[in-house]
């Protein structure tokens, strides 16, 4: 009997894409081959630079952004049903032969897994938590491959900005963060996609200002001995590449927390300074080069 194969549906979030690849990225090769990566158009570019070890491929629908299924408030329940069959559709015929794994079992996603086996990652308090359970259980005679880490520069990441404004962490705190960091013998250094401008003085912070680009941004967090984010994407690409992230956040958010950052408990709030920054302090030991 041949081994079973499994295609992760990863549709809406950058996040969540970095997600499934790096608990992909985790298998010996001979289960990573198994898995195969259905996305949206639009997550295209984001799993190019991050290169899992497993077939990527992109699926047949109309919608060059979130579907408009998983985005309902802004595209309208129409517009929704047409992008809710569409997706029905392109899995009906991808991946043939496969299981397809969905992130959540809730009601959308089953809709659209149609009349193909399908398996939900089970709940945990991480996500990363999750797939870890989901994947010892398909492939339980496999061992994680722990990546190798390298020695990083003396220097602390600050990456302010999310695709939600609301996530962004204010300019007055950013230079707080720098300050802590300062003061315990790390280079604090902005990190910004081009675009990016941050409203306040930075002062002696050094500015790094790269392309607005997926690879781009993964490079550049890999030279860092840690990252301080907002609860957005560049705190799960620095996990992808090896190196610590610190996540700021305006509520919060276990569940969608780095790895390390859930279990260290590398996190703290923007409307509580004092708890943050004794967090950020331990963080701060522990992110040697």
């Amino acid at each position: 009997m041949s081994a079973s194969t499994y295609a992760f549906v990863e549709l809406k979030s950058f996040g969540d894409l970095v997600v499934t690849a790096s608990s992909i990225r985790l298998l010996l090769p001979s289960d990573a081959i198994r898995c195969r990566l259905l996305i949206g158009p639009y997550l295209h570019d984001l799993a190019m630079a991050l290169a899992p070890p497993c077939a990527i491929e992109l699926l047949s629908i109309p919608d060059q952004n979130v579907p408009a299924l998983f985005d309902l408030k802004k595209r309208g329940l129409a517009a929704g049903l047409h992008s809710a069959f569409a997706l029905r559709t392109a899995l009906a015929t991808a991946a043939p032969g496969a299981t397809l794994v969905l992130p959540r079992p809730a009601r959308r996603e089953r809709f659209i897994a149609g009349r193909r086996s399908w398996q939900a990652v089970p709940q945990a308090e991480n996500v990363y938590l999750a797939f870890e359970r989901f994947m010892r259980g398909a492939f339980p005679d496999a061992k994680p491959v722990i990546a190798s880490t390298t020695a990083r520069a003396r220097r602390i990441a600050l990456c302010p900005f999310s695709r939600v404004a609301a996530k962004n962490v204010p300019a007055q705190l950013v230079t707080e963060l720098a300050a802590v960091c300062a003061n315990a013998g790390i280079e604090p250094e902005l990190l910004l996609l081009e675009g990016e401008r941050l409203d306040a003085p930075t002062g002696k912070l050094a500015v790094r200002t790269i392309p607005r680009r997926f690879d781009a941004l993964a490079n550049a967090l890999a030279e860092y001995a840690g990252v301080i984010s907002a609860d957005s994407l560049p705190a799960h690409l620095a996990e992808y590449r090896g190196t610590p992230a610190f996540v700021v956040s305006p509520v919060p958010n276990p569940y969608w927390l780095p790895s390390r950052a859930f279990q260290g408990q590398h996190w703290g709030l923007i409307d509580q300074v004092p708890g943050l920054t004794s967090r950020l302090q331990r963080f701060l030991d522990t992110a040697q080069p």
